[in-house]
Order: C-alpha cells, then sequence, then structure tokens
C-alpha cells in the first residue's frame, strides 16, 4: 500500500524542485542603467546617489517599479521595458518631462 502514493510524491517532488528560484532585484550600470526584478531598497539606494542617469531598462517588474523609478529619476531621456507584461499603468510617464524616448 505504501508503494502506492510513491509515484504521486516522485511527481510532486520533480514539480517543486523544478520551479525556477525566485530572482532578486538587481541593477547594472553601463551605458544604460537596467533594472531587473523590481526596485527593492538595495536598488533604491544605488538610483539615489546616482542620479544623474538619464537611460534605463527595466526588466521583468510591474507599475509599482515603474513609478518608483519615474519619482527617483525625474530627468529620465530613454526607458526600454523588457518582459513587462506586469506593467499596465504608464501615467508615471507622464512625469517625466525630458523622456525622449521610449522602447
Amino acid at each position: 500500500m505504501k508503494w502506492k502514493s510513491l509515484p504521486l510524491a516522485l511527481t510532486l517532488s520533480l514539480c517543486v524542485n523544478l520551479q525556477a528560484p525566485l530572482a532578486e532585484p538587481s541593477v547594472e550600470i553601463d551605458e544604460n542603467v537596467t533594472i531587473t526584478e523590481g526596485i527593492d531598497g538595495n536598488v533604491e539606494g544605488i538610483l539615489k546617489k546616482a542620479s544623474g542617469l538619464k537611460s534605463f531598462v527595466l526588466q521583468e517588474v510591474n507599475d509599482a517599479d515603474l513609478a518608483k523609478l519615474c519619482a527617483l529619476s525625474p530627468n529620465m531621456e530613454k526607458l526600454q521595458l523588457i518582459s513587462a507584461e506586469n506593467i499596465t499603468d504608464l501615467a508615471p510617464l507622464a512625469k517625466l518631462k525630458n523622456l525622449q524616448r521610449l522602447e
């Protein structure tokens, strides 16, 4: 009787183990500022210190992250959104008076 539930247990175990680990927010600064997986306190601190940055790439973020970026970087000139399925509200972009390019 114990062996009948073994295939189910193995299937559940494999499903749980095959899920991708959750990535933490990250920021990379080169010619653009690339922000991946959201804006947490660490990323926010980096953006506050580097206030003169004008070109950004947002990847796998949501509406709250877009709003934070717009508030932290009001002089942004370029914004590229990648894997932006979770962004449904572009209203924060209206405050960006220097935005010249949106991709």
